[in-house]
């Protein structure tokens, strides 16, 4: 994130992808110079005007500008990703607990997963990693997956199974 202090606009920087927010004379600065230095084309503006766009995908993200605000949803492709590599279908969710399994532990335990298997693991990891960057009621759980990324066990594919199957249901 690059801030320019007179011009008052902020540039989001993602590999060849430019966010800039600012008042419309700034943004429109920012885009004639960026121009000059970058091939590139503007896909859309948001914003309350008339001929603002009131909806676009930006890094994966679905912005859409309301009357309340600006509202962020998250990338649908990631849970599509996420449920084909656990061979989830559109009938999974997380179960309820019924207090049978109240206790049962949720730690890493078990064997240390197979070089093919700690790779798809930790590939998840990251996928959660980043659709949790707008989820906040997932950022816990993938915080707590993350931890087993260096020596992922039996136990932390079951973790990350679960928290899966959560952000399915929701």
């Amino acid at each position: 994130v690059f801030y320019h202090e007179a011009q008052d606009v902020s540039v989001l920087v993602h590999g060849d992808d430019f966010v800039a927010v600012g008042e419309d004379t700034d943004v429109e600065w920012f885009r004639k110079v960026a121009v000059g230095w970058f091939e590139m084309k503007v896909r859309g503006r948001l914003g309350d005007g008339d001929d603002d766009d009131k909806e676009m995908v930006i890094l994966g993200r679905r912005l859409r500008w309301t009357e309340d605000g600006l509202e962020v949803e998250a990338d649908k492709e990631i849970l599509r990703r996420l449920k084909g590599q656990f061979g989830f279908d559109e009938w999974t969710r997380a179960a309820a607990s019924n207090g049978e399994k109240e206790n049962q532990s949720l730690d890493a335990t078990g064997e240390l997963l197979g070089k093919g298997e700690a790779r798809n693991f930790r590939a998840a990891v990251a996928l959660v990693n980043y659709y949790a960057q707008d989820s906040p009621d997932a950022l816990f759980a993938a915080k707590e997956a993350s931890k087993d990324m260096a020596n992922p066990k039996e136990g932390s594919w079951m973790k990350l199974k679960r928290l899966v199957r959560f952000l399915i249901g929701r």
